[in-house]
């Protein structure tokens, strides 16, 4: 609630003139990580430590196997070629396996499956470990004062603005702030990052300390 005034309207009249506030949760209130925020990286740095295992396979089994077969069959049908008379029904045979194999994969397209190997797991990993650190800890308001992993405690008295420009679209609000030690920052709440509900109601509640609800 603001610090201004109560509403002198009555009800019906204050919400007929739009001026109802919204009900503010009670302290404390506390967002932890957002579960769709983490599942989705985790999700995805999973799908990638696997397709660089499809990699290793490609990369050092499969395609340095098929090759081999391919030369092998196609030294073995030269040979045949050259032999007088040619069995022309094993040459068929051999032409029909080659053509059922496939080309041969270039050096430079094993080389790349080989380096996905590495690189792919590496960064699954590292997009994993990302999302757990932007999403650590919790974000807390308890006794009007912020509580975050990415900076010191914050008094909503110690706020001096409030950036909402990406708010209705993203769900970030930056709040700068001075302490009393002169201690200035940002401090930022994102209801993608952190849970939602949790993170709209502080929001909402810095508003209303600030007088802009």
């Amino acid at each position: 609630m603001n610090d201004s005034p109560e509403n002198p309207l009555s009800p019906d009249l204050a919400e007929a003139s739009g001026t109802t506030e919204k009900t503010l949760e009670p302290q404390p209130i506390v967002a932890k990580a957002g579960s769709y925020f983490r599942n989705a990286r985790f999700l995805l740095g999973g799908l990638l430590v696997l397709f660089g295992g499809w990699c290793y396979y490609d990369g050092y089994v499969a395609w340095p196997a098929r090759n081999v077969q391919i030369a092998s069959l196609e030294s073995r049908r030269t040979e045949l070629q050259n032999t007088s008379p040619v069995d022309d029904q094993a040459v068929g045979m051999i032409s029909a396996e080659l053509q059922k194999i496939g080309d041969k994969k270039s050096d430079l397209s094993i080389r790349i499956n080989q380096y996905l190997t590495v690189a792919l797991p590496l960064f699954g990993a590292a997009l994993v470990a990302w999302a757990m650190y932007k999403s650590r800890g919790q974000i807390r308001l308890e006794n009007d004062v912020i509580h975050s992993p990415a900076s010191p405690p914050v008094p909503l008295s110690a706020i001096t603005d409030v950036d909402t420009a990406l708010w209705d679209r993203k769900g970030i609000a930056r709040i700068n702030y001075k302490l009393a030690d002169g201690t200035t920052g940002i401090l930022v709440l994102d209801d993608f990052v952190y849970e939602q509900k949790p993170i709209d109601a502080m929001y909402d509640h810095v508003l209303s300390k600030l007088g802009k609800l």
